[in-house]
């Protein structure tokens, strides 16, 4: 049988019989309220759906054809009709000229071109002959086959060429190696690059 502790099922602060701490009130005394589960009238009414706000519903783009330019259409709820176009320029008339397996890094090659780059043929000429780098006469090789092509294949004069694009990437990487101390092999890499040039007429 169940005796119900004393002070009307409220335990007295302090230690417990081992030392730990009791809770001020006695969750299973005799007569003591028991807890609820929520219930629906509680927690309140089921929202109304009617009271959502509005979803608009926008369609999937669609690409209208029949004009002289396709335009992209998109068509929303409860707003105007947006259409996108792009106009796009026509690129100029360019003439390339490319310099494959070139035995010099590429980084030496790219501080020259960025001092020629976007200036005239006749400035870029002067700038490379001057220049103290021994990647200037590899440059200057594949810079006077640009302008040949432009005025051979493309009819262009060559007073009013201007480089448009020049770039180096790399290129395959020749391996070798050295004897050094205690009989290893020390590896050497020999760097090859890939220029490219291009001109245009101004």
């Amino acid at each position: 049988r169940v005796q119900p502790p004393p002070n009307g099922g409220v335990k007295a602060k302090g230690r417990g019989e081992r030392g730990h701490s009791t809770c001020d009130e006695t969750m299973f005394a005799v007569g003591a309220p028991r807890l609820q589960a929520p219930t629906r009238a509680s927690m309140g009414a089921r929202r109304d759906k009617s009271a959502r706000a509005p979803v608009l519903h926008v369609q999937r783009p669609r690409l209208v054809v029949g004009t002289p330019r396709a335009t992209l259409q998109v068509v929303a709820a409860a707003s105007p009709e947006v259409e996108a176009t792009s106009d796009v320029g026509d690129d100029p008339l360019e003439a390339v000229s490319k310099l494959n397996s070139v035995r010099m890094s590429a980084s030496k090659v790219r501080r020259v071109l960025d001092q020629v780059r976007g200036r005239s043929y006749e400035e870029a000429l002067m700038i490379l002959e001057f220049m103290p780098y021994r990647s200037c006469d590899e440059v200057l090789k594949c810079l006077y086959s640009a302008s040949a092509n432009a005025k051979n294949n493309l009819d262009m004069d060559k007073s009013k060429l201007y480089i448009s694009h020049a770039s180096c990437d790399e290129g395959p990487t020749l391996k070798r190696f050295r004897p050094r101390a205690q009989g290893r092999g020390f590896p050497i890499r020999k760097r090859t690059c890939n220029i490219t040039i291009k001109v245009a007429e101004n």
